[in-house]
């Protein structure tokens, strides 16, 4: 298993019982590749992972059965539509010239055309997009949030459904590593997430001091990540 951390190293020999000898310890080979220089652009992420209780889980035969008046009535869609839709929110990118990109998860695809987005400052995409182009990135229990440590790009999680995933209703209901004690606060409503909006809007998206320590002590040294899995494997 290749890994990019101590605190996975940790993990998976302790919770998880493998032997250290199952660890390369040589970090993503993504991490290479993606070793590129800042080219903000005003621009902020907010990408959302999936929830097994509000689509078809597992797939049948390849597919999973959308539930759109389940999703219509979650607190997951209605809290995440009440932020993308608040005027708050928009008077204040509107005033800062700020574009807010929304990303679903792939899984949440097909729930894309339920979001009626009003602001032209937030946009809904679809394709891959450039991390190191974004100011902030505000997701929940997504490990996209790796790639924006490693890029030192201040993180909120915004979790709106926290009583169904305490209560089991997605594939886990407990994360390794606790949002509390990961790389960034952790709001509930879209109030609070746009009150972090304007924190990081008025402190020029500066990483908080102790988030900016965890995210320097994460990652093991992450040069030559192919090189070196490919000397493990040989």
């Amino acid at each position: 298993i290749v890994i990019s951390s101590d605190f996975e190293k940790k993990n998976l020999i302790k919770n998880y019982k493998y032997n250290e000898n199952d660890l390369i310890c040589a970090g993503m080979p993504r991490f290479d590749v993606e070793d590129i220089k800042a080219n903000k652009q005003n621009k902020i992420l907010f990408a959302p992972s999936w929830r097994a209780y509000l689509i078809g889980d597992p797939p049948v035969n390849g597919k999973r059965i959308l539930r759109e008046k389940v999703f219509l009535n979650s607190d997951f869609y209605k809290k995440i539509n009440d932020f993308l839709n608040s005027p708050k929110l928009d008077e204040i990118i509107e005033k800062n010239k700020i574009e807010l990109h929304f990303k679903l998860h792939p899984i949440f695809e097909p729930y894309k055309k339920l979001f009626n987005i009003k602001s032209k400052n937030v946009k809904i995409v679809s394709e891959a997009v450039k991390n190191e182009e974004y100011n902030l990135f505000i997701t929940d229990l997504s490990s996209f949030q790796f790639d924006f440590i490693k890029h030192q790009i201040p993180i909120v999680y915004f979790v709106p459904d926290l009583k169904e995933f305490n209560a089991g209703l997605h594939t886990y209901r407990k994360l390794d590593l606790p949002l509390e004690k990961a790389f960034g606060d952790v709001v509930y409503t879209s109030e609070e997430l746009i009150d972090k909006i304007e924190y990081y809007l008025k402190n020029n998206f500066e990483v908080e001091e102790k988030y900016k320590k965890r995210m320097n002590n994460f990652f093991f040294r992450t040069e030559n990540c192919r090189e070196k899995i490919y000397n493990a494997i040989r």
